[in-house]
């Protein structure tokens, strides 16, 4: 038995992913949320316009996704980045009335950090703030004179003046990023620290246990300060802290977005260590050390998924050459 989607056909609407017709002619707006499509009412398909975040309008209503905003406007503002979008004196953000009375402009200060001049916006909030003190550190953390943010949080528990981001590590010797520079850090760390602790992702981490000031990020989750190696919260056994870094970095995927981590070693003065994370639950495991018992098992391995997936065209030379240094 058909079901109802089947028994009445939808056709995309001027090629959109969300805009169907049905064969009357009725607009619909096929939720992402739920999958249903929503009639879209008293719309003007003569005189509509698509506009970016799902928002539309005709010469008599303004549109979010399905939902009526407004009958009757005279102005219409679409800041295209991040869902804000003004109707007359009214700034909305994704659909949801932000505030009315809004006669001013908003003014991108950088990714989804906005400014009236007055107020901040981050993600459909609104904060009190010093524009003057205003400091972008990166794509996630900002901070002012007495306040610092993450996203669209603040973290309360931050001391503003020592606070900043740590740049990741790719872990790296400059050697090998000559070669394969497409391995060194994108920008986007969501590591950073204050005087009193260390943050990832605006939550405290490992609080009481690691010297923030003295840490360093390499590959996003291993923490190295003056006395020790963590790989996420797990303590990295018999590590050198000085000396400890990647030698190999093995990834599966068709670019840097989609990249997952596969194999990778490092070494320190002492020893060489293995750090295996699946690829299908991803699922960390922790770094641990070879010995002359497990590391040639992990060599044949790591040779063997060089030569076949190829990951990123990486010589076997130097593959070999890494087998070298974990000889006995």
């Amino acid at each position: 038995m058909p079901n109802k989607e089947n028994a009445h056909p939808y056709k995309k609407y001027k090629g959109e992913d969300y805009y169907f017709l049905d064969s009357s002619k009725n607009l619909y707006f096929k939720s992402f949320r739920s999958g249903k499509y929503e009639l879209i009412k008293d719309v003007d398909l003569g005189s509509l316009k698509l506009m970016t975040n799902f928002y539309s309008y005709d010469n008599k209503r303004v549109y979010h996704e399905s939902r009526c905003l407004k009958q009757g406007y005279k102005t219409l503002r679409d800041y295209e980045r991040y869902g804000y979008f003004k109707v007359d004196d009214v700034l909305y953000w994704y659909g949801k009335k932000l505030k009315s009375g809004f006669k001013c402009d908003l003014i991108n200060i950088s990714e989804h950090f906005f400014t009236d001049n007055d107020k901040l916006f981050v993600n459909g909030k609104i904060f009190d703030f010093d524009k003057d003190s205003f400091l972008l550190l990166n794509k996630f953390y900002a901070k002012d004179s007495s306040l610092v943010f993450h996203s669209d949080e603040v973290i309360n528990s931050a001391d503003a003046n020592t606070f900043n981001v740590i740049k990741e590590d790719s872990g790296y010797s400059p050697e090998f990023l000559a070669k394969y520079s497409f391995l060194a850090d994108d920008g986007y760390s969501s590591w950073a620290c204050d005087k009193n602790s260390l943050y990832f992702c605006g939550k405290q981490f490992l609080s009481g246990i690691i010297d923030p000031l003295t840490t360093k990020v390499i590959r996003t989750h291993i923490l190295i300060d003056k006395d020790y190696v963590f790989y996420h919260k797990k303590l990295v056994k018999g590590a050198d802290p000085d000396s400890f870094e990647c030698i190999v970095d093995l990834r599966k995927g068709v670019n840097k977005n989609r990249m997952k981590f596969f194999t990778s070693f490092f070494k320190d003065k002492n020893n060489i260590f293995y750090l295996y994370e699946d690829e299908v639950s991803e699922v960390r495991n922790e770094i641990i050390r070879c010995t002359s018992k497990n590391r040639g098992k992990y060599i044949e391995d790591m040779k063997t998924m060089v030569k076949k997936h190829r990951y990123y065209n990486l010589d076997l030379n130097d593959m070999e050459k890494m087998g070298v240094l974990l000889k006995e």
